[in-house]
């Protein structure tokens, strides 16, 4: 069954679904690509908004120590992360934040329509299979252990919270950090919470509805999610990927 709750006159649907057996080519695998062929430095300047000389200061951050920090960070992340001056890092801020908003506005396009169609085809049929979670790795969570910057296109964090609990916030906020879009954000609310507690709770977290709508985020009550991994202490979060379960480690 599917936990609504309402939030600014919407509904937030309860929705895990496992991500499609899809090969996605990771932005670390992308830039490796990028620095083995030696790409034509006007070609990759017009296509992420920067200069030639930028990009060609960019390939040679990530020829560096950079290469071990910010693989998984794009170039006009890396970029303003080593600006030259407070001139410099604005400027990278508002190509990243123009760039941001494209992408943001084109995911939640494709998955409000993601959404639709699997609503359409399949209904109240299940979409996360509690069975997959095995007994004897969640009593003694025995989970595979991942860090936030292992999260990927297509995954699905599992975060477990409780109400006035700042440990809980403080965990909900770094999860909410991840620079990667794709990933989604569903927050279980474990013990006794009327939907009004969950929707405050959202307000003070800057959830927006535009971003519940998009289904970038979902509250959620617990209705047994929590028993089946393990009844892990408070907070913790996971990964569903692919019918996999890992435990986020910070």
């Amino acid at each position: 069954m599917r936990a609504n709750v309402a939030m600014a006159m919407m509904w937030v649907s309860f929705s895990l679904s496992a991500s499609p057996d899809i090969e996605f080519t990771s932005q670390e695998q992308l830039q490796s690509k990028v620095m083995t062929i030696g790409p034509n430095a006007k070609e990759m300047s017009t296509i992420w908004k920067i200069t030639e000389d930028e990009w060609r200061r960019y390939a040679v951050l990530m020829k560096g120590e950079a290469k071990y920090h910010w693989s998984h960070l794009d170039p006009v992340f890396v970029l303003g992360l080593n600006a030259k001056s407070p001139h410099e890092r604005s400027r990278f801020a508002a190509i990243y934040a123009r760039q941001e908003y494209t992408r943001t506005a084109q995911l939640l396009a494709f998955n409000n329509e993601y959404l639709k169609q699997m609503e359409r085809l399949y209904g109240n049929e299940p979409l996360m299979d509690l069975s997959q979670i095995t007994p004897s790795a969640s009593a003694n969570n025995a989970f595979p252990k991942l860090t936030i910057r292992d999260a990927q296109y297509g995954d699905k964090v599992i975060l477990f919270v409780k109400d006035e609990c700042v440990q809980c916030d403080r965990l909900y906020k770094k999860i909410a950090t991840i620079p990667l879009i794709g990933i989604s954000r569903n927050v279980f609310f474990v013990g006794d919470y009327a939907d009004e507690d969950i929707i405050k709770w959202g307000r003070r977290m800057n959830i927006t509805p535009e971003i519940v709508q998009g289904g970038i985020i979902t509250l959620n009550h617990d209705r047994g999610e929590y028993d089946a991994y393990g009844k892990p202490t408070l907070p913790n979060a996971f990964i569903y990927r692919a019918g996999n379960v890992y435990q986020l480690d910070d």
